[in-house]
């Protein structure tokens, strides 16, 4: 395939025959001043410039990372905080690169990020993508031009995919489309004879990852609450465990406990904070127990908070989700998007 600059003429009320002419995405038909019998390409809204090209064209596009975020045959790697990074997209035709209009289109894998749960009710957040004086989760870009991407707040596994404008090309993606978005190196709170693990759902089943250190924060705090009450009550009638519920999800971002993709459940995000059991079920930590509690976890360096008592959908007060919200690394790291 040979291509060569066109030199814009104007739109045209409808296709005329033995004219160099083509679409635009609109439907509108424009012609340029193409050499005999090329074929025009258009590269995109508000470009002036078109290309000719003399043969049905074979394209490969490739998306490229420019801000250095990109590892482990991702595209890039971000966090779900609004971190975004700089992407190039490019058309080759037998390795040399070419000119026409690429359509970027962000989406996310059903189920990726701890989330178990799809687009109902509410439409999963796919990231938005900037470029071309254009935002949105569908831009269109000339080829080798860059734009970005944004990392939305929920965590997962998420692909941009390019295709060709026009459509008389044959365009195939090559190369990485793959977004990581998430907070690296959180870990799983194991099942442990100290605790008791709790609060997993089919929406979210996996709900205590922690960081290595807010991890070794719990378990400390786990076993000093366990062995105290021990000392008092040595009957084996009697064993005290935490009841451990919701940490953050495998990847941190949004915990959506209502299946929303946003966040009621505050502080969920980076692996820094969890929830224990203190209303009147099997496990919570006793009322006559709790300021002892509040001074154990901070022996191990968290803040305990207060007692918080959840509101439901009519912002009545339910008693039989008492819980501490407890920061396990104190004030580092807890704010979320």
């Amino acid at each position: 395939m040979r291509h060569v600059l066109g030199r814009f003429v104007g739109r045209l009320e409808e296709p005329r025959p033995g004219y160099s002419q083509s679409q635009d995405e609109e439907g509108v038909w424009f012609q340029a001043g193409c050499p005999q019998g090329g074929r025009l390409t258009w590269l995109g809204p508000d470009v002036k410039d078109y290309y000719c090209i003399d043969a049905p064209a074979n394209l490969t596009l490739v998306l490229s990372n420019e801000g250095g975020s990109g590892g482990g045959g991702h595209l890039a790697e971000l966090e779900p905080t609004g971190e975004e990074d700089h992407l190039r997209a490019r058309a080759f035709c037998d390795a040399e690169e070419v000119s026409t209009a690429i359509r970027l289109e962000a989406k996310v894998e059903d189920g990726s990020g701890g989330h178990s749960h799809g687009d109902e009710p509410v439409r999963r957040p796919r990231g938005t993508l900037v470029g071309n004086d254009r935002i949105g989760e569908t831009i269109t870009v000339p080829a080798g031009s860059q734009f970005s991407y944004r990392a939305p707040a929920v965590s997962g596994d998420h692909t941009i995919e390019a295709t060709c404008v026009d459509t008389s090309l044959s365009c195939k993606q090559e190369g990485p489309d793959q977004v990581w978005v998430g907070m690296k190196n959180l870990v799983p709170l194991a099942a442990f004879s100290e605790y008791e693990l709790i609060g997993d759902t089919d929406s979210h089943p996996d709900n205590h990852y922690l960081t290595g250190e807010a991890l070794n924060r719990v378990v400390v705090l786990a076993a000093l609450y366990r062995g105290q009450l021990k000392q008092l009550f040595p009957e084996p009638e009697f064993d005290f465990k935490l009841h451990l519920n919701d940490a953050s999800l495998e990847r941190g971002g949004i915990f959506d406990i209502s299946n929303t993709w946003t966040r009621p459940h505050a502080e969920h995000c980076m692996g820094t904070a969890i929830d224990i059991r203190a209303n009147d079920a099997p496990g919570a930590i006793p009322n006559w127990y709790r300021e002892k509690f509040e001074e154990l976890a901070r022996v191990v360096g968290a803040d305990p908070g207060e007692l918080e008592i959840p509101r439901d959908s009519s912002g009545r007060r339910t008693p039989d989700l008492r819980h501490y919200h407890v920061r396990l690394m104190g004030q580092e790291g807890i704010q979320c998007p």
